[in-house]
């Protein structure tokens, strides 16, 4: 997360990348969602959400976020 929101303290972190996600799950990824392949260059933030969301079919939250940042 520091790659996407370097400026940010960790729990700011968490909370950019949940709202970032949620709004993506809202947007793009209605139509992401059937790619094979990330539509997106490696490294974009949109690439990582895109993951995400390949891997957990929801947004998760930043609490989540943090949570799973803890125990890395």
């Amino acid at each position: 997360m520091a790659k996407f929101f370097p400026a940010l303290k960790p729990k700011q972190q968490a909370d950019a990348l949940a709202i970032a996600l949620g709004r993506y799950e809202a947007s793009a990824w209605r139509f992401d969602q059937r790619m094979e392949k990330c539509p997106y260059k490696v490294g974009d933030l949109n690439a990582a959400l895109w993951l995400i969301l390949t891997r957990v079919d929801h947004a998760v939250s930043a609490e989540r976020i943090r949570k799973i940042l803890v125990t890395r």
